[in-house]
């Protein structure tokens, strides 16, 4: 009997602090109707909107941790994770402390949990990472809609013995994809040439997860005869992955229109020693350059001498010609851009100088918005008419 590393069974190793950081981390959770128990804590954890939420906002280190998880299914020990993720040349203590690190993260939201050594992900996650590692969605994603015959078939090509009901079944999918010495002996078993397809195939899928690049399908001309026999290799590779448990699919199609779908575990199995996932769990340097304080002090002078410029132009237009607002209220984008083009400044300009108009109170209430003879005095002040460095710190 395959262990139980649902949603519920996970909550229930928790205690009530670990309980009060989860809904700390997870508010929206705990919108609505009160939570009655475990079971429906479970369902709120899962749901597809509360999930997608909380991916949105993650660190990258955490979606890439998150989707080497996803794609391993059920053989995503500590270790596997570990070694799947790209040290970046960090030593193997280091690299090490920094992935568990992205993991106990991706626990305390929720999203991903350990159970003897192997971390399981929220269901819900497979609505959201659906090509984690653009290597396709783990065969546990891809079984719901077979029959019992097309699951039995799975494991018979694998050369486990399947279980008679088809919850057991789909229970076992995860364990049975999960070992990959199955999978490459199951390559071995294949004639010269499909086994030299696949492992070409496996290759270019982690290039392309490497490059962060989607792998395009090959455009074969088939109706061509020098095409032909591409055509019918093709076709009888992906014929035997399905016969065989590697890949999941209703027969083989005449043109390909309908490829077979091979799960993430099976690419990960067949991958190139050389593979890695992408993984930077540490901020990038930002190259800086020391400024001395006489530069720094005659730049904002420059910044302030054309923002109050560009503000007193914004102004002094609108006393010329009235700015007309929408019946709805505002001003149209239609009106800035006139206004920006009339003047010479950008847009952010206008409308922060109109902002600044209205706070002073320079348009009247009942009339197109237009500068009064209050800003005309206030602009001949001696604040706007003294040089910018009065206005800094440490101005003279």
């Amino acid at each position: 009997m395959p262990a139980d590393r649902s949603t519920r069974a996970w909550l229930e190793t928790l205690d009530d602090d670990e309980l009060q950081v989860l809904l700390e981390a997870r508010p929206d959770i705990r919108r609505g109707a009160a939570l009655r128990d475990l079971d429906d804590l479970a369902a709120r954890i899962e749901h597809s909107m509360s999930v997608t939420n909380v991916v949105l906002h993650l660190p990258q280190p955490a979606v890439e941790v998150l989707e080497v998880v996803t794609a391993l299914g059920g053989g995503a020990s500590t270790i596997r994770i570990i070694d799947l993720l790209d040290d970046g040349g960090r030593e193997t203590e280091e690299h090490a402390h920094l992935a568990l690190d992205w993991l106990d993260v991706l626990e305390s939201l929720g999203l991903a949990w350990q159970f003897d050594e192997v971390y399981a992900v929220n269901p819900g996650i497979h609505r959201v990472l659906v090509d984690p590692l653009q290597m396709g969605a783990p065969a546990r994603a891809l079984v719901d809609g077979l029959t019992v015959d097309r699951l039995k078939t799975l494991y018979s090509g694998l050369g486990v013995a399947p279980p008679p009901r088809k919850g057991e079944l789909l229970d076992g999918i995860e364990d049975l994809y999960a070992d990959e010495s199955r999978i490459r002996q199951a390559v071995a078993r294949a004639p010269e040439q499909v086994a030299t397809m696949l492992a070409a195939h496996a290759a270019e899928v982690g290039r392309a997860s490497m490059a962060g690049v989607e792998v395009v399908d090959e455009d074969i001309e088939y109706w061509k005869p020098s095409y032909r026999e591409r055509y019918q290799q093709v076709t009888a590779m992906r014929q035997w992955a399905v016969q065989n448990g590697l890949a999941l699919g209703e027969g083989y199609y005449s043109y390909s229109y309908a490829p077979v779908l091979f799960p993430s575990e099976v690419m990960l199995a067949l991958v190139p020693p050389s593979y890695v996932a992408p993984f930077h769990p540490l901020q990038p340097s930002v190259p800086t350059t020391e400024v001395s304080d006489v530069q720094i002090e005659h730049d904002s002078a420059s910044a302030v001498t054309a923002t109050v410029a560009a503000m007193l132009a914004v102004l002094e237009s609108t006393v010329r010609t009235p700015v007309q607002e929408l019946k709805s209220g505002g001003v149209g984008t239609r009106e800035l851009n006139r206004v920006a083009k009339t003047v010479g400044v950008d847009v952010a300009e206008v409308r922060l100088g109109l902002e600044l108009g209205a706070l002073c109170e320079f348009f009247p209430r009942d009339r197109p918005i237009s500068a009064t003879g209050e800003f005309e005095q206030g602009a001949g002040s001696p604040l706007l008419s003294a040089p910018p460095t009065c206005c800094l710190p440490g101005g003279r």
